[in-house]
């Protein structure tokens, strides 16, 4: 309880420190780590407060007919329009009890892993939940390694960015606990599997991975293989994959969409360093009890570790999806490994588990404090002035659908603070985004003669033109 509560604060606190500080002149917008697609989960939250469940690209001029994608936004913004809580306030309100659940979850998975040795358990609760890579020893010479921004691999990264991270992780491991533990009602299974899928869909490949891995080692082994957890995880959770990859096929605006969606995984330096020093004890503990790891629980922890290693390089555009809760396994195997290597060398345990913990925790207090450091800064990602606040709720009580021409960063947080569309306002939702931002940046710039401008607004159907100090420090426009 008492670490539930202290990693509760260390995830609210610079969050709570940036909405004070923002003054008489700055308004807070919300979201300190990636306020890229913290604002673009804000506005799809914005089109489920209006009463919608078919998601339109609201960072696009057309946004088509829209789908069923994205339900769990959608159905925090109905939770919105019933209860009243702002936009922002149900955001961090499901971000901090999602990473509750997934806390607890974890603790429970761990100790099912580690059934026998109650201080390894908590040792790798410890270690998953505030521990991360050593990408802080280049931080100083600029280089921004993927323990600082590839939220969804980190139990305490994910916990800080966003809700539907943690409560996608904590599904997973409660999908393999009720395989491990040999359950059978499995109805349970058929629903985690659909949550999963409508919350975080890599998930179910994840599971997927790990379940087949598992069964093709029992095959190996000549155990008796149940494939139900594999069948009914994959049928029920890939089925809203089926439908979501369709969607992204035959719907054009989805297609064009998806297609600048490409999220390639980092450099193998990058995610060396950003999984060290885990991972290296993890592999060293692995190889010392190569011989007899088969016959134990944590084995699962190698079989997603290594499955998560080979699907990362396969050549897809979402490769580095599937590192999916990697640091989970990579912390129980840390965990595992420092006993094995301290019992091999005759090392004290204690000490080691000690450095380990101690060389994978600074990235994130670096993390935390930048946080802290880019609201006293002002800085224009994270927050609005004032006056563009205002703005915001203008455009809000104005009647009817509405498209606005902003500038680029400010386009960012236009659909999630007022329900409007703009030309521009992200690289991957916004359409053709690279020719909009230029289009924008051209308007503003005074680099188009009147007649193009005019054509541009009229053309396009825009009904509002933003002109505040972001719009003038691009230039002046003819019109």
């Amino acid at each position: 309880i008492i670490f539930l509560v202290i990693f509760a604060l260390m995830i609210v606190l610079p969050y709570g420190a940036a909405a004070m500080m923002g003054g008489e002149h700055h308004v807070f917008g919300g979201f300190l780590l990636n306020p890229l697609d913290g604002n673009s989960y804000l506005a799809k939250m914005y089109q489920g407060a209006e009463g919608g469940w078919r998601f339109t690209l609201p960072f696009t001029p057309e946004p088509g007919e829209g789908a069923y994608i994205f339900l769990f936004y959608l159905f925090l913004g109905h939770l919105c329009r019933l209860t009243g809580i702002p936009l922002i306030w149900m955001f961090h309100i499901w971000r901090v009890t999602g990473s509750v659940f997934l806390l607890i979850v974890m603790r429970r998975f761990f100790l099912f892993l580690f059934a026998d040795d109650g201080k390894s358990a908590w040792r790798a609760l410890l270690l998953a939940g505030i521990g991360s890579g050593m990408g802080w020893t280049v931080f100083a010479f600029e280089v921004m390694t993927g323990d600082f921004w590839v939220a969804e691999a980190y139990p305490f990264l994910s916990s800080y960015a966003n809700p539907h991270f943690p409560i996608g992780l904590g599904l997973m491991l409660l999908i393999l606990l009720f395989a491990m533990e040999g359950k059978k009602d499995y109805w349970q299974l058929v629903v985690m599997a659909l949550l999963l899928g409508i919350i975080m869909p890599f998930g179910v490949a994840v599971d997927c991975m790990i379940f087949a891995g598992l069964a093709a080692v029992d095959q190996i082994k000549k155990k008796k293989v149940n494939y139900l957890p594999l069948i009914l995880t994959g049928v029920f959770g890939g089925a809203i994959i089926a439908y979501q990859v369709g969607v992204t096929i035959w719907d054009p605006v989805f297609s064009a969409w998806n297609a600048q969606n490409v999220t390639p995984v980092t450099a193998w330096w990058d995610l060396l360093l950003s999984f060290s020093p885990v991972l290296l004890v993890a592999i060293g503990g692995v190889w010392l009890s190569r011989k007899d790891m088969l016959e134990t629980k944590a084995f699962v922890l190698v079989v997603w570790l290594a499955g998560a290693m080979m699907m990362m390089v396969l050549p897809v555009n979402l490769q580095r999806r599937f590192v999916l809760g990697l640091f989970i396994p990579a912390a129980g195997l840390g965990v595992y490994g420092s006993k094995k290597i301290a019992e091999h060398f005759k090392f004290n345990r204690d000490r080691l588990y000690k450095i380990v913990l101690g060389l994978a925790v600074p990235t994130n207090v670096i993390l935390l404090l930048a946080g802290v450091l880019g609201a006293l800064s002002k800085n224009s990602s994270i927050y609005l002035t004032r006056a563009e606040h205002e703005v915001m709720l203008w455009l809000e009580a104005q009647p009817g659908e509405c498209l606005v021409l902003a500038d680029p960063k400010l386009g960012m947080f236009v659909p999630g603070h007022s329900g409007c569309r703009v030309m521009y306002g992200h690289p991957f939702e916004t359409v053709n985004a690279d020719k909009e931002e230029e289009k924008v940046e051209s308007f503003y710039s005074g680099g188009l003669s009147v007649e193009e401008e005019w054509g541009y607004l009229v053309d396009n159907g825009i009904k509002y033109v933003i002109y505040g100090e972001r719009e003038r420090a691009l230039g002046n426009p003819k019109v």
